[in-house]
């Protein structure tokens, strides 16, 4: 159907940061372009999501600008009580290749570090996880 060769992204947001931190603000662009941007009011988190779709469709081959900003408060640490109530933000950039042809599909995590030896907010980290696809999306209508 003319399909055959259609270079395809999905953008997805994934949160892995567990229980002990609390987005209050979150925003995503591409090239510029916002995504998505929520940020809670009156100082309160955001709902949490597991996972969100940015992006899904048709997407020109070659670099994309990804960038992330999230402000995250922290929770208690067990005996590290000190760092409860704390914000930190958040901010990665990172250069989204998409390969022509193929379906590109970006996963963006914010993660938290598994080192207990990291400060609170070192511990915080965005990571990108990059999977290419053969054909086109099923469409989800």
């Amino acid at each position: 159907t003319g399909e055959v060769g259609r270079t395809y992204g999905d953008v997805v947001h994934r949160d892995d940061l567990g229980a002990s931190y609390r987005l209050q603000s979150l925003t995503y662009r591409m090239d510029g372009r916002t995504l998505f941007s929520k940020a809670a009011e009156d100082g309160r988190d955001l709902q949490p999501v597991k996972s969100l779709l940015l992006y899904r469709g048709a997407i020109e081959p070659g670099d994309h600008l990804i960038e992330v900003e999230a402000v995250v408060r922290s929770g208690t640490f067990g005996i590290f009580t000190y760092a409860e109530g704390y914000r930190f933000k958040v901010q990665s950039k990172y250069t989204f290749r998409v390969r022509e042809g193929r379906l590109n599909r970006l996963a963006i995590v914010l993660h938290q570090k598994p080192d207990v030896s990291l400060s609170a907010e070192e511990r915080l980290g965005v990571r990108y996880d990059l999977e290419l696809g053969v054909g086109v999306p099923v469409s989800d209508d």
